[in-house]
């Protein structure tokens, strides 16, 4: 999980590594991993202002982002599987993010547009 703080943040700032740890629940295979936002408005004089694009949220436009893991990774409950994910502007498109994913020694990059 990433936390910005709006106010404070620098530009250099919004590109950032995060470790990735996951505890599997069930015998099964990874093919995908989702993510999605919550935010937060709050201020010392007013009250907070949130939403979330969770997929138990009420739905938002902004939706969920589904990292396709090609060749699936088989998992058996109980394992945890480490690794790193990488958010960064894309330096050609910089309405867009390029998003590394690295886990259970596989990578993949994705945009995101």
């Amino acid at each position: 999980m990433q936390m910005f703080d709006i106010s404070e943040i620098t530009l250099k700032e919004l590109d950032y590594r995060v470790p990735v740890s996951l505890t599997i629940t069930e015998d099964g295979f990874i093919t995908a991993l989702v993510g999605y936002f919550d935010v937060i408005f709050d201020g010392p004089n007013m009250n907070p202002v949130t939403f979330s694009t969770g997929p138990l949220s009420t739905p938002t436009h902004w939706k969920q982002t589904v990292f396709l893991i090609d060749p699936e990774i088989p998992v058996k409950k109980d394992d945890v599987l480490t690794g790193t994910l990488t958010c960064m502007k894309n330096r050609k498109s910089p309405r867009t993010l390029v998003v590394q994913l690295t886990i259970a020694d596989r990578f993949a990059s994705y945009i995101i547009e």
